[in-house]
């Protein structure tokens, strides 16, 4: 013993110097109180383990001890103690890699079972290798002192991130706030700055899901390789900046045999994070279960930021755990997703066989919620938890049976109410928010569809019951824009709605609606406008800048994407949104993911099932024809199943059958504007003005505002011939939506066509600034300008069209005939390669490149038979050896080289070709092989 002292003195004197500091405050530090009872410190350095009051240095750890080295370790600062050791800052020699030195003191070491714990530690920790669980570099010891060498994880412990964010209330909790306290916790080596926040996005909940799933996937790996690790808890776990998450300390960890992994195991771990089986010690067996509950109590704490089973004392603590039930999660953190409300009550469940039967069951789970999945697990009834309550507590179970036999009055009612008091507030919370959602999805529902005026009745029925839901007000906002216009819309807003909305959405909308109203008001707000940081912020936005406009590009569909992947749970508005748009924008990738949440989530939604196929009308129409004609199995009566077939058999060119489909669709849904707008497209695209523009008008009187029925109206009674109406229309619908870049541009076409070229001009301008990424209106808008003599502004603008969508073919070819006329070889040169380089599947790219390569008026890298050849190969090629004309080009081409027989071959191809020429290249073709030599050997 140091200093010659028996233990009992030692441990004596070590008493009194522990209580003397007490006593005094505790403020000297644990380093100089150490050093100046150095021959006690074996017996104090337990004692301090705990301390509160120990003075720790800038970046979390506790100053360096006297002692700066042991065995071939420098140690340079304390960053944790424990019952189980002292870990320290360490570099081994001269090496300067950072290590996390875990050492045995020599009173610990000297306490009965410490060392061969503190050796299992080592053999256990050391044979796993997994990124969730702390790697050992190397174990041995210095002296009596047994020491592990673990890898440094520049992270914070979980339980001081909690701590940080104990004061927030967990509903404004955010992904980035978490980030932010993991950063101010970490623990970095010495010499280096704390990293950057960067593993922390999306909402707070999906953030704490994405920590749980990696938890779960270490103990996976532990318990495949049959340990337990017996003390999962936030203290033992550590998150870096970057999002990983790493379980350390495995102390307590125990190696079992065979497939079930048990044992039977005394009490261990901190009181509030084990599970029943720990709490009962000894009396029953402990398996990997177990940690799976401690888990549970983990994740209950970062959704809450309460401990699942509070207490002032280990037997309370316990006493809750073995009896009690959790508070609801909602109590602290109201709008917890269902799902992870019932992954967590799997976990926490108190008897093991209704827990997750494995940890891989849990990743699973885990998984599926954040991808936005069904879950496994469901929440226990009230009808169970009642039954379990009385298995735990059958005393008082008997005495409420007495009492329902003897006062059954009271028992039920007031004395049993109380007693549920709290189960019953949830249950009517719960009741309330379905209602509320219900309301706010039926509400989205009727916008989308066209129906403003019913999603005006949903979202004020859902405001009545939740007067503070962000959804239910911008929703109203919504449906006001669409039934009464922008300044109706503006004037609710302002006048009651503002307050339940956040900075982000106020400013978002008024600046929306201003700018519609032209409001000189409207630039001000532009510097005030912030990057969305919620899911339902990001969906704001994109549907403010698609409504009536018209627009369907990807930053939409990424503001939507954005949305969905942000929201802490499945929203069906959000996803039907989603579906819409990656449909309007040609996305396949978003359409399929679209249409798998849709089918996964509400696999009997008929809403969902429709906005399904139309997702995945284009990509996968047989899929899509498919689940059309189940819809209309399943719902003979509701016209969603007709209406998702017309949409499909539209897409796949049976127009036909289509027309038929929607047909059926409008009779089942006569007042649905969205419909007959369909239906009324559908017949234009027919060539059936006079039915269209009846259709048009029907889906305009069901909807006053709807801007497409308007467009639609003066499209058709455009091609009726009735321009005077169409011009008419088209102005309306451009009064409803100044920012309608369809609308304006249909009206600049019919003004060009009547000859008030100015105006039309000035509309088709407008359009493209609306929608700068459509090629189609860049392309008019030359058109235009070459008819005014504009030659410099039409070239202008379709090397915009070809700019903004590179893959816009016919912008390509109308711009290498324009250059041609215009005589402009090196202009020729760069269209013709831009055009092939963007679309190298273009047979007829290939053959103007390759004949332009053969014209003897242009020179340079035009003016090359070689490039010909490749040019012609490349469009054989692409048609399977079918184009004559290919064939007469290559044909061309080699006998420019001096290939006489080859070419000789290539025309005789073109002549027998499946794709033959035209008649005048027929010709040529005849000529040309006529004017070659005879073949060597006399045949030809």
């Amino acid at each position: 013993m140091t200093g010659g002292l028996d233990p009992v003195s030692g441990l004596q004197r070590a008493a009194q110097a522990f209580l003397a500091r007490l006593q005094a405050g505790a403020t000297e530090p644990v380093a100089a109180f150490l050093q100046r009872h150095a021959e006690l410190r074996e017996w104090l350095e337990p004692m301090l383990a705990e301390d509160p009051a120990a003075v720790v240095d800038g970046d979390g750890g506790h100053a360096a001890a006297a002692t700066a080295s042991l065995g071939p370790f420098r140690l340079l600062r304390e960053i944790g103690r424990g019952g189980m050791g002292v870990v320290h800052e360490a570099r081994r020699g001269a090496d300067d890699e950072p290590l996390a030195l875990k050492v045995l003191p020599g009173f610990l070491a000297a306490q009965a079972g410490r060392s061969e714990r503190f050796a299992r530690e080592a053999d256990l920790a050391g044979r796993l290798a997994h990124p969730g669980l702390v790697r050992v570099v190397d174990a041995g010891a210095a002296g009596d002192t047994p020491w592990l060498a673990l890898e440094y994880v520049a992270g914070a412990p979980l339980d001081a991130v909690l701590a940080a964010l104990a004061a927030v209330p967990p509903a404004e909790l955010t992904a980035e706030a978490l980030g932010a306290a993991v950063v101010a916790h970490q623990h970095v080596p010495t010499g280096t700055s704390p990293a950057a926040a960067t593993g922390f996005v999306g909402s707070y909940v999906a953030a704490v899901a994405r920590l749980a799933l990696q938890l779960a996937e270490a103990l996976a790996h532990l318990h495949a390789h049959g340990i337990l690790h017996r003390d999962v808890k936030p203290s033992n776990v550590l998150v870096t900046p970057a999002g990983r998450v790493v379980l350390t300390d495995f102390g307590l960890a125990r190696e079992v045999e065979g497939a079930s992994l048990t044992l039977t195991g005394d009490f261990a771990g901190t009181p509030n994070y084990v599970s029943p089986e720990q709490a009962m010690a000894k009396r029953v067996h402990v398996d990997h279960r177990s940690d799976l509950f401690s888990l549970g109590s983990t994740l209950y704490e970062l959704l809450t930021l309460q401990k699942a089973f509070p207490g002032d004392s280990t037997p309370e603590v316990l006493g809750r755990i073995l009896t009690k039930e959790p508070l609801p999660p909602t109590r602290w953190h109201p709008g917890l997703p269902g799902d992870l409300l019932a992954i967590v009550g799997k976990l926490l469940e108190k008897d093991p066989d209704r827990r997750y039967a494995d940890a891989a069951s849990l990743v699973a789970d885990l998984r599926a919620f954040l991808e936005y999945r069904p879950v496994a697990a469901q929440r226990a009834s009230t009808l169970t938890r009642v039954i379990r309550w009385t298995r735990r507590e059958p005393l008082r179970a008997s005495l409420v049976a007495v009492l329902a036999v003897t006062l059954p009055t009271l028992a039920a009612g007031a004395g049993y109410l109380w007693a549920r008091r709290d189960e019953i507030r949830e249950g009517r919370e719960r009741i309330l928010a379905r209602e509320v959602e219900a309301a706010i999805d039926a509400g989205y529902l009727a916008w989308i569809l066209e129906d403003p005026a019913l999603a005006h009745d949903q979202f004020t029925k859902a405001l009545a019951s939740d007067a503070t839901s962000e959804a239910a007000a911008v929703g109203l906002v919504l449906a006001l824009l669409r039934r009464d216009g922008p300044e109706a819309a503006l004037q609710r807003l302002q006048a009651e709605l503002l307050p339940n909305l956040s900075a982000t959405l106020a400013d978002l909308l008024q600046y929306s609606l201003l700018n519609r109203l032209g409001r000189p008001e409207a630039p001000a707000l532009l510097p005030r406008l912030r990057q969305p940081v919620t899911a339902f912020e990001w969906f704001v936005r994109g549907i403010l800048e698609h409504d009536g406009a018209g627009h369907t590009g990807q930053r939409l569909l990424d503001d939507i994407d954005r949305a969905v992947g942000a929201s802490e749970r499945p929203r069906l508005w959000l996803h039907l949104h989603q579906a819409a748009y990656a449909e309007a924008a040609g996305d396949a990738a978003a359409g399929r993911r679209a249409a798998s949440s849709l089918l996964a989530h509400w696999p009997e939604s008929p809403v969902a099932r429709h906005f399904a196929c139309l997702a995945l009308r284009r990509v996968e129409p047989e899929r899509a024809l498919r689940l059309a004609d189940e819809l209309c199995e399943q719902h003979p009566g509701d016209g969603l199943g007709p209406w998702a077939k017309g949409l499909v058999l539209e897409a796949r060119g049976d127009r036909p059958g289509a027309t038929a489909a929607l047909e059926r669709a409008t009779a089942c849904l006569p007042r649905s504007p969205a419909a007959h707008y369909t239906l009324g497209k559908l017949w234009f695209d027919r060539g059936e003005p006079a039915r269209a523009l009846a259709l048009m008008t029907q889906a305009r009187d069901l909807s006053p505002r709807f801007v497409e029925a308007w467009m639609g109206i003066g499209m058709a009674q455009r091609r009726l011939g009735h321009v005077d109406e169409a011009l008419a229309a088209l102005q309306r619908a451009v009064e409803l939506h100044e920012s309608q870049g369809d609308a304006r541009f249909q009206l600049g076409q019919l003004l060009v066509q009547r000859g008030d070229t100015a105006a039309g001009l000035e509309q088709l301008r407008r359009a493209t600034q609306l929608s700068g990424a459509d090629p189609n209106k860049w392309h008019h808008l030359a058109f235009a300008l070459f008819t005014t003599g504009d030659d410099v502004g039409g070239e202008a603008a379709l090397r915009r069209a070809v700019k903004v969508a590179p893959r816009y073919e016919r912008g390509h070819s109308v711009l290498v005939m324009f250059l041609l006329e215009r005589g402009s070889a090196a202009a020729v040169r760069e269209a013709l390669a831009a055009w092939v380089e963007a679309l190298p599947e273009s047979v007829e790219g290939w053959l103007q490149y390759g004949q332009h390569c053969l014209r003897p008026d242009l020179d340079g890298a035009l003016g090359d038979p070689a490039q010909a050849v490749w040019a012609g190969a490349r469009v054989v090629a692409l048609t399977g050896e079918r184009s004559g004309a290919g064939w007469l080009l290559l044909g061309e081409a080699r006998q420019r080289l001096g290939q006489d027989e080859l070419a000789r071959q290539a025309w005789q191809q073109a002549l027998a070709a499946a794709s033959p020429l035209a008649p005048a290249a027929r010709a040529r073709c005849e000529q040309l092989l006529a004017a070659l030599p005879a073949a060597a050997g006399g045949g030809r």
